[in-house]
């Protein structure tokens, strides 16, 4: 369990190019910046399970985690898609998915609401800004 790296994280995790990809419970809690250049038109990205966030690294309800999800992509944006056990919370919104463009850098706090084994949840709160050059 990583405790000591609760809000920030570590380090960056620069995930392999590609259509898709699954994150980790130890990308997540282990890492600050999570970095993957989407490929293709349907590209999408997918958050590990509640039940492996609470074992890794927010063990207790109220705990959160921030990770800033970096779109390396010049011009794709992402789907990203949540597990078991996690509910978005974005600008007012809820559902199971959110878009990470490439002009949108997004952070996600992790918050647990219930620490029981395989019926654990975790709030999944989305900050999207918008940056101009």
């Amino acid at each position: 369990m990583q405790l000591n790296k609760l809000i920030f994280g570590s380090g960056k995790t620069t995930l392999t190019t590609g259509a898709t990809t699954s994150v980790t419970a130890a990308n997540v809690c282990d890492s600050g910046i999570i970095s993957w250049v989407p490929t293709g038109a349907n590209a999408s990205f997918t958050l590990p399970t509640a039940q492996t966030l609470v074992a890794d690294c927010i063990p207790t309800v109220g705990m959160s985690k921030m990770v800033y999800i970096l779109n390396a992509a010049a011009t794709s944006s992402f789907v990203t898609a949540t597990s078991t056990g996690l509910s978005v919370r974005q600008a007012s919104t809820t559902g199971a998915t959110f878009v990470i463009t490439s002009s949108t850098p997004t952070w996600l706090t992790l918050t647990t609401t219930l620490a029981s084994g395989s019926d654990s949840t975790v709030d999944v709160n989305v900050d999207k800004y918008t940056i101009s050059f």
